[in-house]
């Protein structure tokens, strides 16, 4: 019974030291701090209106975290993901404003997104481009697509586009938009994908060393540049998002 318990103590131990050396265990700590701090800072941190608009803002950018994670877990960087929502963002809204229907311009949005990333994977992979240099390149693309787009703000009126951000969907107490949504769906489908599938295996492997991952018989060029396509189509997704929050590109 003894060593039974001191065995259990070990392994609770070994476990503990293994989860502080975890690397994202002090973010979430500093996360839970601040958390517990607003809660007794103010009254109204927890209310349903506070959590909403707290979801609402932080939507576009967590989309663009999953495809930037996805990125850098290769050993990579992305630095076009902000040229490529305000291309994707200006060129939807010109669309729209063109009387081009709406099933065609979300699709043309995310496409436009992914080109750039498929771009920046290419140079990277099969041009042996440093990803610091080609995504600046994908930076300076997708800004000068954005202002041949237009040199000016449009405004979007298209219903669908605005039912994104206008809507809100009631749960309890607590309020969510479509955008809030979409953005935990994907966060949700990234965390599942690079967990428990082969591609994320893949991901993870690369990151940890390109030439092992590569003998391993792993497909690291296709990897790549589908990490950098993901990247593009994100950026995409939170052009809409951006548009769909400020009714217009």
């Amino acid at each position: 019974m003894t060593t039974q318990t001191d065995r259990t103590r070990h392994n609770m131990k070994l476990n503990f030291a293994r989860l502080i050396r975890s690397p994202a265990f002090y973010p979430f700590v500093g996360l839970v701090v601040v958390t517990v701090f607003m809660i007794f800072a103010s009254d109204k941190f927890l209310t349903g209106a506070n959590l909403e608009n707290i979801a609402r803002q932080v939507s576009i950018n967590a989309i663009i975290a999953v495809g930037m994670t996805c990125v850098i877990l290769t050993g990579g960087i992305d630095l076009s993901v902000g040229s490529v929502m305000a291309f994707t963002g200006i060129l939807g809204a010109k669309m729209l404003a063109d009387g081009i229907p709406v099933l065609v311009v979300l699709p043309a949005m995310i496409l436009g997104g992914a080109a750039i990333g498929a771009l920046i994977g290419a140079l990277v992979q099969y041009f042996d481009v440093q990803p610091f240099i080609a995504s600046l390149a994908g930076l300076f693309l997708a800004r000068g697509f954005a202002f041949v787009v237009s040199l000016s703000s449009i405004r979007v009126e298209d219903p669908v586009v605005l039912w994104l951000q206008s809507t809100r969907l009631r749960i309890g107490d607590w309020y969510l938009t479509p955008t809030g949504i979409i953005a935990l769906l994907v966060v949700a489908i990234a965390a599942a994908v690079l967990r428990w599938t082969r591609f994320g295996r893949t991901v993870y492997a690369i990151g940890g060393s390109e030439q092992s991952a590569r003998l391993m018989g792993l497909a690291v060029g296709r990897t790549k540049v589908i990490v950098y396509l993901i990247s593009g189509v994100c950026g995409g997704l939170a052009g809409l998002m951006l548009t769909a929050y400020s009714g217009a590109g």
